[in-house]
């Protein structure tokens, strides 16, 4: 894998993503090595690479199963403030844009960050930015596809899992996968630095909007999932017509 990757880095004519790339065959998290090379100003578009990972995580810290054959990444990013959180909906479309490559249908985005495929988990989507002196310093983009493992030695979630493998009948070639992932990545960033939001793309692509779904924060409530505002917040309504914006929690498809 290392020697595709340096072979990929080489010949690579993006704007940004994939301009350096560092392959670890282990790490406890991509995201923790990409960090230290963000606050060390590595260029913008460096990508952490690992075969697995041992301390992998999503939101909230969850652990995130991180076998061997599964893609883990993460994309170093300078972003204006104005459209920082539009990362994570740029880290989503690359993922979307990067499995429809393989032919795989039925797929979508779960509020705010997991893509899925007939409703199981393939990928999820996780941020993280540093404000210094009242600036961003940077932006990070992990993201993690569930790509040639087993699904069976897949972290069970609430979301039930699935790979690409399966989806399509036979292995991935990981290293083509990354290829399109950093492809698609640093065409839909490329828009933003170009100063055209993404919100419209994402929004489209979003299979909670119009379902019944139970929102968990502090406390729990029900609702109908009615849109999302110009930050990409999910607005709820309530069965006595109130409508909320969630800005952060867990969200789930309900009856």
């Amino acid at each position: 894998m290392k020697e595709k990757l340096q072979e990929i880095e080489k010949k690579i004519t993006t704007r940004f993503a994939g301009r350096k790339i560092y392959y670890y065959p282990s790490l406890p998290s991509t995201m923790d090595t990409a960090r230290e090379k963000a606050l060390k100003k590595e260029i913008e578009g460096t990508v952490v690479v690992a075969g697995c990972q041992t301390g992998g995580r999503g939101r909230k810290s969850r652990p995130w199963c991180s076998p061997e054959g599964n893609l883990f990444v993460s994309i170093i990013c300078y972003p204006d403030e104005a459209w920082v959180a539009e990362l994570v909906m740029c880290g989503a479309l690359a993922v979307l844009e990067t499995i429809k490559t393989l032919g795989v249908k039925n797929t979508g985005i779960k509020w705010p960050n997991d893509v899925l495929i007939g409703g199981k988990k393939v990928s999820g989507i996780l941020v993280e930015s540093r404000i210094m002196a009242g600036a961003i310093n940077y932006g990070i983009v992990g993201i993690g596809i569930n790509v040639n493992a087993e699904v069976d030695n897949l972290e069970k979630m609430v979301i039930p899992p699935t790979s690409l493998a399966a989806e399509i009948g036979e292995p991935v070639n990981l290293a083509e996968l990354f290829e399109y992932l950093i492809s698609n990545f640093d065409l839909f960033y490329s828009q933003l630095k170009d100063g055209r939001s993404l919100l419209e793309q994402w929004k489209n692509e979003l299979v909670t909007l119009g379902q019944k779904v139970t929102v968990e924060k502090d406390s729990s409530f029900k609702g109908v999932a009615c849109g999302v505002n110009a930050s990409g917040n999910l607005i709820i309504r309530l069965e006595s017509g109130e409508e909320i914006v969630v800005t952060a929690g867990d969200v789930w498809h309900s009856e």
